[in-house]
C-alpha cells in the first residue's frame, strides 16, 4: 500500500521552451477555450489528499507495506480528527528451539465521524479526503503543434474554499500539496490542450515544482 498525492502525465516541460513559438492572447490566441477547458479537467480531478483510493480501516503492522512518510499522513489525519488511531499488541506463534513469542505493536486508522463526512468513497470500497475543485487564473503561454489543433499550454491555477481541518500543521507538514494550495498563491501548471468534434481538451496536466496530480 502506497499513500501519497494524484499522478499525472508528466514530459511536457519542453514544450514551452521555445519561445519564439510561444501564443497568449496578446499574439491572437483565444485562451478563452483553454480556461474551459482546464477547469472542466479540474472538475473531474479535485484535489486530494492520496494519489490512490484508499481503503479504512488501514492496519499499520510490520507487512502492511507502509511506509514512514505514509504513517506520518495517517498521524497527521489522526490530528485533524478525520481518522482515529488505536495500537494494540499482536504475538507471533512460537519461534526457534526456545518457543520464543514476540509481540508487535500495531496501529488501527479508522475514519471517524468527521472522517466520514469530508470522505469521497467510490465504487470498489476505498475512496480519498478530497479537499478543493482548482480553477485557472489565467493562461500564460501556448505553443502550438499539429496545426493549431493542439496547443502546449503553461498556466496558473488555485484552489479556494479549503475546509477548516486542512489548516492543521501537521496535516501541511505531511502533505506539501494542501500546504501549497492552503498558501493561496497560484501556482504554475502545464497541460497539452486537443481541439475535438466536443471541443478543447485538457490532458497530461501537471503541476510544476509540486507533487504530481491526477
Amino acid at each position: 500500500m502506497h499513500i501519497g498525492r494524484f499522478a499525472l502525465v508528466t514530459g511536457l516541460g519542453l514544450v514551452l521552451l521555445g519561445a519564439g513559438c510561444n501564443k497568449t492572447a496578446a499574439t491572437g490566441v483565444d485562451t478563452a477555450p483553454f480556461v474551459t477547458a482546464l477547469n472542466t479537467y479540474y472538475q473531474n480531478h479535485p484535489s486530494c489528499t492520496f494519489s490512490e483510493p484508499v481503503a479504512f480501516p488501514v492496519d499499520a503492522s510490520a507487512d502492511s507495506n507502509i511506509d514512514p512518510s505514509e504513517l506520518k499522513q495517517l498521524d497527521a489525519l489522526a490530528d485533524a480528527g478525520l481518522v482515529s488511531k488505536k495500537s494494540h499488541q499482536v504475538w507471533s506463534a512460537p519461534q526457534g528451539p526456545t518457543k520464543i513469542r514476540v509481540h508487535e505493536t500495531v496501529s488501527d486508522y479508522e475514519l471517524t465521524a468527521a472522517g466520514k463526512a469530508a470522505w469521497t468513497a467510490n465504487s470498489a470500497g476505498g475512496g480519498n479526503f478530497c479537499y478543493a475543485t482548482p480553477h485557472v487564473v489565467s493562461v500564460d503561454h501556448a505553443s502550438a503543434e499539429v496545426e493549431n489543433q493542439r496547443y502546449g499550454v503553461s498556466f496558473h491555477f488555485a484552489a479556494g474554499n479549503l475546509p477548516g481541518w486542512t489548516g492543521n500543521a501537521k496535516v501541511q507538514a505531511a502533505f506539501p500539496n494542501i500546504a501549497a494550495d492552503a498558501a493561496g498563491k497560484p501556482q504554475t501548471g502545464l497541460a497539452t490542450l486537443t481541439k475535438t468534434a466536443n471541443g478543447w481538451h485538457a490532458g497530461g496536466v501537471q503541476a510544476i515544482n509540486s507533487t504530481p496530480m491526477s
